[in-house]
């Protein structure tokens, strides 16, 4: 094929004629354009690289793992483009964080642990309580979802509000309000606070109550029987509408059976409204430092699917998904194949090759040159039809007989226009043939609408 070229062109210059009559110059224009755009798809088609963009996320370590004070590492080297951590993270919503089960345990311990040590050492207590709060308050999907595991949490906050009661009203007020809007589920009473400040903390619950908004939300695409959890509180089964929902910003997740969806960070002010996501695909992978992981409770059969769904919301045509032991296979994924690549123990470099993640890259070519023979055929036959007309003229202000001529220019201007049917015919097909290694249309996230 790469011969072609050369070829093509002493054929345009020779079939092309140089001069024609004047009716005729426009249709020997066009034919040179045609020829000269089809060897220009053509050289496209057959000499161009082709651009490949490679995602690589890592298996996040287990809970037996992350104390561990060595691992082998794994590097990736590819003829693609390798995306970065960086670029990795841009991709990702902000609003969207992936909070695991010991993380949650994690907060619940370190604010009990706090509480405790209040009455020990005030000020490290005091200063461990506010700590707590901060970091709960920015991120609500931290508070646990059993009623019991809730109610420590609480009740070593109200140390942190009776501080806060014992320094002023206003300080007092603003936890006080966080509580109630973020734990409705508990109330404060005089068990955990003084008799006046227990009412106190009960005014400011009713003062909170009396600005409510509401929230929406649609059910997800793969569980119709999904939970919806506010500040880990269940609010109910999915579809709702219009549930009253305190002011403020909340953080808000699905579950299905085992499987619970991304953290959504929400304000709420009038109304929010909230769309069902994928939970199969963000059960899949976490959000840590920035960048995505394969989540360590997910079977590599299971990864599949979702890391499918990765490849049009980072705009790549393959994900690599990188176990955390140097050792098994790492998969690479793309819209239409899965190739494992074996790791050998100890430290490794992953080398993905260009041509491993195209399972049919002749279409690209093949598309092409169907194109430039599309216009090549099409600039013959203009150029008989025009050698037709010219030969028909010929004998109207003549006197010769140029009738076997122009049937011969006729036959061969009707052969270039079938030609040229055929190969566009040809070229829609390897088109649509082609499309179908595009990654899926399926969206990787969903949008919260505007409160």
């Amino acid at each position: 094929m790469a011969t072609a070229a050369p070829m093509l062109a002493i054929n345009a210059a020779t079939v092309c004629p140089p001069k024609l009559s004047s009716q005729n110059d426009v249709n020997a224009a066009a034919c040179r354009v045609l020829f000269a755009l089809s060897l220009l798809l053509i050289g496209c088609g057959t000499t161009s690289n082709q651009v490949c963009r490679l995602a690589v996320v890592e298996r996040g370590l287990t809970a037996g793992e992350v104390d561990r004070p060595m691992r082998a590492v794994t590097t990736v080297e590819s003829d693609c483009e390798i995306l970065s951590e960086a670029a990795l993270a841009a991709a990702l919503p902000a609003d969207r964080r992936s909070v695991t089960t010991l993380e949650r345990l994690a907060f619940e311990a370190g604010v009990v642990a706090a509480a405790s040590s209040y009455y020990d050492d005030p000020a490290r207590g005091r200063t461990a309580l506010e700590d707590g709060w901060s970091t709960v308050r920015d991120n609500p999907g931290l508070l646990p979802t059993e009623p019991a595991k809730r109610n420590q949490v609480y009740q070593s906050l109200a140390v942190l509000l009776l501080a806060r009661y014992n320094e002023s009203q206003e300080a007092g007020d603003e936890l006080a309000s966080w509580l109630a809007n973020h734990l409705p589920d508990q109330v404060p009473s005089a068990k955990q606070l003084p008799p006046k400040l227990s009412v106190r903390a009960a005014e400011a619950l009713r003062r909170s109550h009396g600005r409510k908004g509401t929230l929406t939300a649609t059910a997800p695409k793969d569980c119709d029987n999904a939970s919806l959890l506010l500040d880990g509180r269940k609010l109910g089964t999915v579809p709702m509408l219009d549930v009253p929902v305190h002011t403020g910003r909340h953080a808000v997740w699905f579950e299905c059976g085992g499987k619970a969806s991304w953290v959504r960070l929400l304000q709420v002010e009038d109304s929010a409204t909230l769309e069902g996501p994928r939970i199969d695909h963000e059960a899949a992978f976490l959000v840590a430092a920035g960048h995505l992981q394969w989540s360590d409770n997910v079977l590599a059969a299971e990864a599949i699917a979702p890391a499918r769904r990765l490849l049009p919301a980072l705009g790549v045509d393959a994900v690599a998904l990188i176990p955390a032991e140097s050792e098994g296979e790492a998969l690479v994924i793309t819209a239409g194949d899965v190739i494992a690549l074996p790791l050998p123990s100890g430290v490794t470099a992953l080398t993905v090759t260009q041509n491993e993640l195209w399972s049919r890259p002749w279409t690209m070519s093949a598309k092409w040159v169907a194109t430039g023979f599309t216009f090549a055929a099409l600039g013959v036959g203009m150029m008989a039809h025009a050698r037709h007309d010219r030969e028909i003229d010929t004998m109207r202000y003549g006197t010769v007989d140029a009738r076997g001529e122009a049937d011969r220019w006729q036959k061969v201007a009707i052969g270039g226009y079938a030609v040229g049917a055929t190969a566009a015919v040809s070229a829609i097909l390897l088109f649509i043939l082609d499309g179908r290694d595009e990654p899926f249309i399926d969206p990787l996230f969903s949008v919260n609408g505007t409160p």
